[in-house]
């Protein structure tokens, strides 16, 4: 119970980050978006994503891991050897994240158990090894990258040595399948944030490069524009307009009513 908690804590810190980074480029995105700059909050967003990524890609299992640092099966072997594992308390879990060297059988109490060794500490019948009651054979092979969850208990009552709880005499023998999972599935999460960070940020600076030209065309109409108004403003005045047809219609020749300018075969 206590391993399956411990996975749960860091995917949950995991999820509560990535939440509270997608939100700050959500809004970040909806406020340029206005300004008529979506293209520059896709871009933030792009290397919010991929600084993101990177980071857990390079540091999540040297620095975080699921819970605590991730540690390879020589290290964690090396210090089972020596009785004390100088970051853990009885009780805490040890993260281990190497790789299945060889995956082997052994019938113990009428019961078949599995039992994996890893690259880092070898493969030798005498080398570190971790015990799993559930047959897992069928999920796991060799050359595949894990991470497994083993909890640091007391050699005995008396005893302050400290040892993994599976390879303690007398106690519970194999740990369970719920213990081991392939690093693949963490992995992939940051692989595909990287993506996406990929995809935001061509995205926003193909958006900026059609920009520029339609800023340009605006520019273009503005002018336009600009120069229809000036024609507009220097047509002639409807009142001067008036006035010329007034005195152009007084400068014609009166017409003739008077019977003496009438033509001879009129009168």
């Amino acid at each position: 119970m206590a391993s399956s908690i411990a996975a749960l804590r860091g995917v949950i810190t995991f999820a509560v980050v990535l939440v509270i980074l997608l939100i700050i480029a959500v809004i970040i995105t909806a406020i340029l978006s206005r300004k008529g700059k979506k293209y520059l909050g896709r871009i933030i967003t792009g290397c919010l994503l991929i600084i993101f990524s990177l980071s857990l890609i390079i540091g999540f299992w040297s620095f975080m891991g699921i819970m605590g640092p991730a540690q390879s099966a020589e290290d964690v072997a090396s210090q089972e050897q020596e009785g004390n594992f100088k970051d853990h308390d009885e009780g805490d879990i040890v993260t281990i994240r190497d790789t299945i060297s060889r995956i082997d059988t052994k019938p113990i109490s009428n019961k078949t158990y599995v039992i994996i060794w890893f690259d880092s500490s070898g493969s030798g019948d005498d080398d570190f090894n971790v015990t799993f009651r559930d047959d897992i054979r069928g999920d796991y092979n060799e050359k595949d990258v894990v991470v497994v969850f083993l909890e640091v208990v007391y050699i005995n009552a008396t005893s302050d040595i400290e040892i993994l709880r599976y390879h303690a005499p007398g106690k519970e023998l194999g740990a369970r399948s719920f213990q081991i999972y392939p690093s693949l599935f963490a992995d992939i999460w940051f692989w595909l944030l990287l993506l996406i960070g990929i995809v935001e940020l061509v995205l926003g600076i193909l958006g900026w490069r059609k920009k520029k030209p339609e800023g340009e065309s605006e520019e273009e109409s503005s002018e336009t524009k600009g120069t229809a108004k000036k024609g507009k403003d220097e047509l002639p005045d409807e009142n001067a307009l008036l006035v010329d047809s007034q005195d152009s219609g007084s400068q014609k020749e009166p017409l003739i009513t008077d019977k003496e300018g009438l033509p001879d075969d009129e009168t």
